[in-house]
C-alpha cells in the first residue's frame, strides 16, 4: 500500500478519471495501525526518501504562460520564494509536509505547493492546437507518527483533509491574516500510528464525517518474521529503486484524462452492481462508510496501480482485478484501527487479545493475570477472556495447571 501511494502522490492532481465536471484523482489516504515495533516507520522511510528525491527546475518563461494576472502573481511570488535567495536547498518537485506540523502549518504548505504543467489542447473555432497552462496545488505528507500531525484541532484538520482528498477548493482563515481560498487542492495522505493513538484522539463523531469512508487502514498486530538486522541492499535491489525513480519522475510529466478499457469498466460494473460487492469481506459496523465509497476506493487504487507500471492513459482489466484484491486482503482487519469507543474494558480486551496473537500458542489464566493484573482487576479479565471465548476469537482449554487460552490466529 505504501508503494501504490506513492504512485498516486507522484500523479498528484494532474491525471484524472471520470468527466472535466466531476474529476476523480488517483490521491490515497493510506493510515498504517499496529503496535510499536512492527516495521511501520521502514515502509514510511524509504517512501519520504523516493518521493523527495527530484526537485524543481524552475522555469525563466512563466511570463509567457496562458495565466491569468492573478495566476501570475502567485506564481512569480511563489518562485521568489522557492530561489536561493535564501541559501536554502531547490525545492522538491514533488512538495512535500514537513515530518512535523499542525493545522495552520499543513494549509500554509498547501498554499505554496502552487505547480504548473503546459499542455496542448484543440481549438475548435480556429482548428488549431493551442498551448494552455494547468495550474494546481498537490501536496503529499508522510509522516511517521501520526501523532505529529494530530495534536490538536482535530476536527479542522479532517475538516480540511475530506476537501483535500476530493481535491476541492478550501476557504479558511488563519489567526494573524485574511481569510483565503485553496484553489485545486490535492493531499496524498499516509502515516503510521499505533491502535493506542487511535482510540485516544479520534472518536466515532469524527469519524462519522466522512475522515475514515475515505481512509485505507492497514492493521496488522505482529511482525510477519523475526529479523534482529536490516539488511543491506542488494545490487539488484538498488538498481530496481533507481528504476522506480526514473519512474516517478516520468509520472510527474504527464496531463490528461485517464480510461477504463472496456473490459476494466464491465468489471467494476458487474463488481458493484451485480452483487458481489455484497458479499463484504468484513460485515463490521465500523466499515459502512468505507463499503458505501469502495467503488471510488476501487477507481483510485486502479489508477495506481496502472501508473505503476505505465504511462499511457489506458487502464486495464488487470489493475482493477489487482486493485479489487488488493482490497479485499487488508479489508479482514481494517475493522481493528476503528474498535474503540467509551467501554474502557473493551479496549483493555484488545490489548489481551494482541498479547495472545504475539505469543501465538497456550497461555496460562495465571501468565494472563501477571501480565494485566496492574491495569484489571481479576473480575474485569474473566470478563475480557468469556466475551472472547463466547465469540470465538479465544479458544480456551482445561489442563492440570488450570484455564489456558489461546488467540485464534488467520490459519486456523
Amino acid at each position: 500500500m505504501g508503494f501504490y501511494y506513492m504512485i498516486g502522490a507522484a500523479l498528484q492532481r494532474r491525471v484524472w478519471v471520470g468527466s472535466d465536471l466531476m474529476p476523480l484523482f488517483a490521491n490515497l489516504y493510506v493510515i498504517l495501525v499496529g503496535p510499536a515495533g512492527l516495521g511501520k516507520g521502514l515502509v514510511l522511510k524509504q517512501i519520504i526518501k523516493m518521493l523527495r528525491h527530484h526537485k524543481l527546475r524552475l522555469s525563466t518563461k512563466e511570463s509567457e504562460t496562458q495565466l491569468s494576472p492573478a495566476e501570475l502573481a502567485d506564481l512569480q511570488d511563489q518562485l521568489l520564494d522557492m530561489a536561493d535567495i535564501r541559501k536554502m536547498e531547490d525545492p522538491l518537485l514533488i512538495p512535500m509536509a514537513p515530518d512535523s506540523t499542525t493545522y495552520e502549518a499543513l494549509v500554509r504548505e498547501m498554499g505554496k505547493t502552487i505547480r504548473r504543467i503546459d499542455y496542448r489542447k484543440l481549438n475548435p473555432d480556429t482548428g488549431q492546437l493551442e498551448t494552455k497552462t494547468y495550474i494546481h496545488k498537490s501536496l503529499c505528507a508522510c509522516l511517521e507518527e501520526l501523532s505529529s500531525l494530530l495534536r490538536k484541532h482535530t476536527e479542522s484538520i479532517v475538516n480540511f483533509m475530506l476537501v483535500a482528498y476530493d481535491c476541492g477548493d478550501y476557504d479558511y482563515v488563519i489567526k494573524h491574516g485574511a481569510p483565503d481560498r485553496l484553489r485545486k487542492t490535492c493531499l496524498s495522505f499516509m502515516a503510521g500510528t499505533t491502535p493506542e493513538f487511535m482510540r485516544e484522539t479520534f472518536d466515532d463523531r469524527l469519524l462519522n464525517e466522512g475522515f475514515a469512508s475515505r481512509t485505507l487502514f492497514v492493521s496488522e498486530f505482529a511482525n510477519r518474521f523475526k529479523r534482529f538486522e536490516i539488511i543491506e541492499f542488494t545490487p539488484d535491489q538498488i538498481a530496481a529503486r533507481q528504476t522506480i525513480l526514473d519512474h516517478i519522475k516520468k509520472l510527474t510529466r504527464l496531463y490528461g484524462q485517464a480510461t477504463f478499457s472496456t473490459e476494466a469498466f464491465q468489471l467494476m460494473k458487474n463488481y458493484f452492481e451485480g452483487g458481489t460487492n455484497e458479499e463484504k469481506m468484513n460485515d463490521s459496523p465500523k466499515l459502512v462508510g468505507y463499503y458505501a465509497r469502495k467503488d471510488i476506493h476501487v477507481q483510485k487504487l486502479s489508477m495506481c496501480v496502472h501508473y505503476a507500471e505505465h504511462t499511457d492513459s489506458v487502464i486495464g482489466v488487470e489493475s482493477v482485478a489487482l486493485a479489487l484484491k488488493l482490497l479485499e486482503d487488508i479489508e479482514g482487519r481494517m475493522h481493528l484501527a476503528l474498535s474503540f469507543g467509551r467501554n474502557v474494558i473493551d479496549n483493555y480486551g484488545k490489548s489481551i487479545l494482541s498479547y495472545l496473537r504475539k505469543r501465538a500458542c497456550w497461555v496460562s489464566k495465571a501468565e494472563i493475570i501477571g501480565a494485566f493484573s496492574h491495569e484489571l482487576r481479576l473480575a474485569e479479565i474473566d470478563e475480557v477472556l468469556n466475551i472472547r471465548v463466547r465469540t470465538g476469537i479465544i479458544l480456551v482449554r482445561a489442563e492440570a495447571r488450570g484455564l489456558e487460552y489461546k488467540a485464534v490466529l488467520k490459519n486456523e
